[in-house]
């Protein structure tokens, strides 16, 4: 075999309202001066008070996850991953103990923790916390969306830096039948997966 499955993906998916949240004073006594210059438009006092409403009822453990979360990638990017790895694991708690297990932030911080593990070496941590997000995605997302798929090609790429050659195959197989499916034949996405399943069988 000459090449690794398929590349490691970092996901980079963050909501708009956390970002906005990090600066929730300033924003808020900004809305409030808007809300205030339009107040004789009752449509536009309208619109300023329900998403100022919105901004006030994000919880400050979500603020500090999401902040947490863009640290850790920040870290990960500069490849410090001694200091990036904490900083996901902190995150993941954060979210499973706030937005819970189902959440889409929730999967996509594991998702991360993974790969950050697989980059640092430690696939023993890295397979477990991957085969979890493969689970967890199809169940949410379903078998045939990106997210899944993507995870599913991390997840053989850590078999195959862990050298379970067999479980990276079969991983690889259900992948190209799924993308196949909901994808196409075609799709470039199919196409990567397809050739990396013949080199890994070669």
């Amino acid at each position: 075999m000459s090449r690794s499955p398929c590349a490691v993906i970092i996901s980079r998916r963050t909501r708009p309202s956390f970002v906005l949240s990090a600066f929730q004073p300033l924003v808020i006594g900004w809305l409030r001066r808007w809300v205030a210059a339009f107040s004789s438009l009752s449509i536009w006092k309208a619109v300023g008070n329900t998403f100022l409403l919105a901004l006030m009822r994000v919880p400050l453990a979500v603020v500090i996850g999401s902040l947490l979360g863009l640290s850790a990638f920040a870290y990960r990017s500069a490849g410090k991953l001694k200091d990036a790895i904490p900083q996901y694991e902190r995150t993941l708690a954060d979210r499973e103990r706030v937005q819970g297990q189902d959440h889409r932030d929730t999967l996509s911080t594991r998702g991360n923790l993974a790969a950050a593990y697989q980059l640092a070496r430690r696939l023993q941590d890295a397979i477990p916390q991957y085969e979890r997000a493969v689970a967890d995605s199809e169940r949410m997302l379903g078998p045939g969306d990106v997210e899944t798929l993507t995870t599913r090609c991390n997840l053989a790429t850590a078999y195959y830096s862990a050298v379970r050659l067999a479980d990276m195959v079969t991983v690889l197989r259900r992948a190209l039948t799924d993308c196949e499916i909901y994808l196409g034949p075609d799709h470039p996405m199919t196409t990567t997966v397809r050739e990396n399943l013949q080199a890994a069988t070669e």
